[in-house]
């Protein structure tokens, strides 16, 4: 991935008061001070993937990003196989 990665997480759990969320992978960049949420997806990335990836991000800022990182930027990654050939859309 590069320089500054730390690993934080895979399936990390997200609660609400009335469901749980799970985000495949979490990392954190030291070198960009910001955390990195990677959602793993097969076949074609929908709307409906990229408002999920939305939301994750959003309330992984209101429940687990301590204030002083909260005006960090914030990375999405979605990955996505289509037929035999893997791609990836950073959807900043």
């Amino acid at each position: 991935m590069g320089k500054g990665f730390s690993f934080v997480g895979r399936q990390y759990h997200i609660k609400t008061d009335t469901k749980s969320y799970y985000i495949d992978l979490v990392f954190y960049n030291f070198v960009l001070k910001c955390f990195v949420l990677i959602d793993l997806k097969l076949g074609e990335l929908t709307h409906q993937d990229i408002g999920q990836m939305d939301m994750y991000i959003r309330m992984f800022e209101d429940l687990h990003t301590p204030e002083e990182l909260k005006a960090e930027l914030e990375r999405e990654i979605h990955f996505y196989k289509k037929q035999t050939r893997i791609s990836a859309e950073n959807s900043n």
